[in-house]
Order: C-alpha cells, then structure tokens, then sequence
C-alpha cells in the first residue's frame, strides 16, 4: 500500500470516527448506527496504520490487491447502513400512514360532535349523541 493511500485510510477512518462519536455526544445519531459507522472509521485506521493486516486478510481470503479488499469491506458496511436504513423508512411510513388514518377518524368524530352540540344549542330536549361508524373499540 502506497504512502499516499495509507495518509488517506487514516485521514478517513479518524474522520469518520470522529464525526460519528460527535454525533453520538450530541445525540443527534442513535446507538444502533453508531455501531455501523464505527467499525468503517476503525476499519479504515487499521488499514491506514497496520497495511501487513490488510495484506494479510486479503492473501488469505485471495484478494490480490490489498486495497481492493479495504473498499470492498466499506463498500458492504455502506449497503448494510443503507439496508438498515431503508427498512426503518418502510416501517415509518407504516406507522406514518396510520397515524394519519387515526387523525382523520377522530377529526370525523369531532365534527360529528360539533354539529351535535350545534343542534342540542338549538333544541331544548337533548337528543342522543352520534356514534362514529369508524372508531374502533378499545
């Protein structure tokens, strides 16, 4: 691995570390994917300051080139962070799309009441409340 390769594993792998613990501190970024981001920044140190250890994994597992086998291994955390993050979207969205369903069910029943209290305004006997068609039992 070249010097100039080297300098820039290390420069990325501390960066990475760094703003993913900073993010941490803040919480602005929660555990789960701290744990993703972090092995990529140490990866990335190792791989800047110990190459013999990227050269030896790659020889055993048949890479020939080294450094090929360092963006393979970020390539696979990324799609992995990726993964995760696009099913916690779809289950968002989910829960997203339900939220609204229930907004609209009880905005419906507040109406509803509305114009009840309107006409028991209007009318000295009070009539019966109406029941909503759409609320679910509890």
């Amino acid at each position: 691995m070249t010097v100039g390769l080297r300098i820039l594993c290390m420069c990325a792998g501390f960066f990475v570390f760094l703003v993913t613990v900073r993010l941490l501190i803040r919480c602005k970024m929660d555990e789960a994917n701290s744990f993703l981001w972090i092995p990529l920044g140490v990866g990335a140190l190792i791989s800047g300051f110990f190459p013999e250890v990227v050269a030896w994994i790659s020889a055993a597992l048949g890479v020939q080139n080294p450094p090929t086998l360092v963006l393979i291994a970020a390539i696979v955390l990324v799609i992995l962070i990726l993964l995760k993050n696009t099913l916690e979207i779809s289950i968002y969205k989910s829960e997203n799309h339900e939220l609204s369903m229930q907004v609209s069910m009880l905005n419906s029943e507040v109406r509803g009441l509305i114009e009840f209290c309107k006409r028991l305004q209007g009318v000295e006997a009070p009539a019966e409340a109406p029941q909503n068609q759409f609320r679910r039992p509890l």
